[in-house]
């Protein structure tokens, strides 16, 4: 009998790996106000715009990958995926209507998880789509790590406002 640990099933170490991304991301909201969130600061995007493009690559995993339907609203993609034109104004974004859809983004994605199994990481979708999304589980993977990378976009956001560091 082996003495090493039986590794958690799949979907516990995804939600895992999810969880913990989001919860960066959660950390990092922490003191912004609705008019920082759309501010300009330096070279970097807005808040929202990261917000919003975390949104789409979530709805797109959920869309390619788990057959769902978008939540998000007329225009959104275009306007925050990647490639969109991050110097544009976003004085009319909501923090407030970000932080919800990303909420109702966060529990589908958790159901989704639920549903995986082994053989459903290694399928493509049929979608003609950005290459690294074809691969189901090289899709996923790409979500955490793409969260984990913003995160660190904001996070220098915030010190450039001048706010406390939330980790790093």
């Amino acid at each position: 009998m082996s003495s090493a640990k039986e590794a958690p099933a799949l979907n516990v170490q995804m939600k895992r790996n999810y969880e913990f991304s989001r919860r960066m991301l959660d950390e990092l909201l922490t003191g912004f106000t609705a008019e920082e969130a759309v501010a300009r600061v330096g070279d970097f995007k807005p808040l929202v715009w990261y917000l919003g493009h975390i949104a789409v690559a979530e709805d797109g995993w959920l869309q390619l990958h788990r057959g769902a339907a978008t939540l998000l609203p007329k225009g959104h993609s275009e306007r925050y995926t990647r490639g969109s034109d991050g110097a544009a104004d976003f004085s009319d974004a909501s923090l407030d209507e970000m932080t919800a859809l990303l909420a109702t983004l966060r529990q589908r994605m958790k159901a989704a998880i639920a549903e995986v199994d082994a053989a459903d990481l290694e399928r493509e979708t049929p979608v003609d789509t950005f290459a690294p999304l074809k691969h189901c589980g090289n899709a996923f993977a790409l979500i955490c790590s793409h969260n984990a990378y913003h995160a660190g976009q904001i996070q220098l956001l915030r010190r450039a406002m001048g706010k406390t560091a939330t980790f790093g």
